[in-house]
């Protein structure tokens, strides 16, 4: 299938807009969550993941003793697990972190259980599952559910896994939603997405899985396959740390490359689920793009009702979207922080498809590396200037002649940002009443590192961050491997950021700083 470029914009009207999902009379919340997670506030991203992955399976028919038998994987997608909830219960420190405060050490098995809750290496635990399962937390801030379904497509399609649990999960806490009213964007009201008279998001908090299996797999058990994923488009706007590109191109190239993987054409898109955070920033730009592209289809936004659930967002709008598509092909897009854009296309296993074909924009131009010694950016944190160097460095390697939006990057991470999430805090605890810096909130975010990477390096192909205890490099150089091979990407920035100035050196005192980034690249 060719993709034409389109000029021209058809705008999206309130006449196009479908207000919600839902039914117009319910104004109840989506989410309930059982009474287990009000003793254990710190738990709560777990429980919500757990009673989420439990019905998922028993709706495809699984309990947790067929997974031992079959090559499972775990993608998660959240903004930092359970980080902040770690940290902070509403505007108070955890024992543990309160202990940490009076005395600059921490209990060893604290520390065990602060590291053992990364959700995925979790989850594979509580199912009984080996430990060299491929698990892996994509934490790209808002776009991290839908991005998690992508990467755990690919290990269907490799053949890595026979059958893969991805989704997203996150619970609230005082330190987004300190963060977001910072910045400005979040409203007292209940959101309006795309509405003439928006005024920012409001946050919600849950969990969305889907379990994805081979062909091979359900024959085995005798089931039949529905739905699919049938494509998954990334980009990297490589424009500013908390806000889009407002041309769009970006989320354009993410859209454009779904629809291409899927073999759907725009016009058999029945409808969209869209990020629809109802800032005006992210708004505009949807408005622009799917205005442009997919001026038929139905748009049926659903942060409204749920709220913004961050790092569970694009999972939970899969989960929603997967409902829509028994009536055909359906586009659910997310974007993030640090300019991530992500696009997945799900519909009938068994809807025709037309062959695709890779037509590149003739407007691309070639990569250009970044001059040596390029100078970090002033404002970024420790762990984004030790990415940016790494990455930069590594950015002379890519071979000559590439298009600069067939560039990738892949940051792995075992513990991210932890450094700045506990100086938000404790400005927070210093001094309640003040508002608190909206940089340091950005800087929370595990990707944030690699937004400053690609806006340094000028990354503008597919960038995820992928966060794992156990065996994140080689995760994130399997992912690589695979997009180069499948044609996701002509050469891919990866490697692995930690850094040993953080209050983790109080639970892992051999941590030191690990900065390594190599190239791979087509042949």
């Amino acid at each position: 299938m060719v993709l034409p470029l389109i000029s021209g914009m058809a705008k999206l009207t309130a006449d196009s807009v479908v207000r919600t999902f839902f039914h117009p009379a319910w104004t109840k919340p989506v989410f309930v969550v059982s009474g287990e997670t009000e003793n254990r506030p710190d738990l709560r991203t777990l429980h919500l993941l757990s009673q989420t992955v439990d019905r998922a399976l028993a709706q495809a028919g699984l309990v947790p003793d067929d997974l031992r038998n079959m090559r499972v994987g775990v993608c998660l997608g959240t903004t930092v697990g359970c980080q902040f909830c770690t940290v902070m219960n509403d505007l108070h420190p955890t024992p543990a972190y309160g202990r940490f405060l009076e005395t600059g050490t921490a209990d060893p098995q604290e520390g065990k259980d602060y590291l053992s809750r990364n959700p995925a290496e979790w989850l594979v635990r509580r199912l009984g599952l080996p430990e060299d399962v491929p698990a892996v937390c994509v934490t790209n801030a808002c776009s991290s559910g839908a991005d998690a379904i992508g990467v755990a497509t690919s290990w269907i399609r490799s053949g890595r896994c026979d059958l893969v649990i991805a989704g997203g999960c996150d619970s609230l806490s005082a330190i987004p939603f300190s963060g977001f009213s910072a910045l400005g964007v979040y409203s007292d009201n209940p959101c309006k997405p795309f509405a003439e008279d928006r005024d920012g998001l409001t946050l919600g908090e849950g969990a969305g899985i889907l379990i994805l299996e081979t062909e091979a797999s359900l024959r085995v058990r005798g089931v039949s396959r529905s739905l699919a994923v049938l494509g998954y488009g990334s980009s990297c706007d490589a424009y500013h740390l908390t806000a889009p590109d407002p041309s769009g191109a970006g989320l354009r190239r993410a859209v454009q490359t779904a629809l291409m993987e899927a073999g759907v054409a725009p016009s058999e898109i029945t409808a969209i689920n869209p990020h629809g955070t109802a800032t005006r920033n992210n708004d505009a730009v949807e408005q622009q793009v799917l205005g442009e592209l997919l001026s038929t289809s139905r748009i049926l936004p659903t942060k409204n009702k749920t709220g913004h659930t961050l790092g569970a967002a694009g999972a939970i709008e899969a989960v929603f979207a997967a409902e829509l598509a028994r009536e055909g092909a359906v586009l659910s897009t997310s974007l993030a922080f640090g300019g991530s854009n992500a696009a997945l296309v799900i519909g009938p296993a068994d809807l025709p498809r037309t062959p695709c074909v890779d037509e590149r924009d003739p407007a691309d131009v070639p990569y250009e590396k970044p001059a040596p010694g390029k100078s970090i950016p002033r404002r970024a944190s420790g762990f984004a200037r030790l990415a940016v160097e790494g990455v930069c460095q590594a950015a002379q390697q890519v071979p000559d002649g590439i298009a600069r939006t067939r560039v990738g990057l892949i940051l792995a991470t075992a513990f991210g940002a932890h450094r700045e999430t506990f100086a938000f805090a404790d400005e927070l605890l210093e001094d309640p009443e003040l508002p608190p810096s909206p940089l340091r909130f950005s800087h929370t975010v595990h990707n944030a590192a690699a937004a400053y990477s690609a806006i340094a390096a000028g990354i503008h192909g597919p960038c995820l961050t992928l966060c794992a205890f156990r065996n994140v490099r080689e995760r994130a150089e399997e992912l690589a491997t695979y997009w180069i091979d499948s044609g996701f990407a002509d050469a891919v920035i990866v490697g692995q950021v930690d850094e040993s100035h953080s209050p983790l050196v109080c639970f892992v005192p051999t941590l030191e700083n690990m900065v390594q980034f190599d190239v791979i690249a087509r042949r």
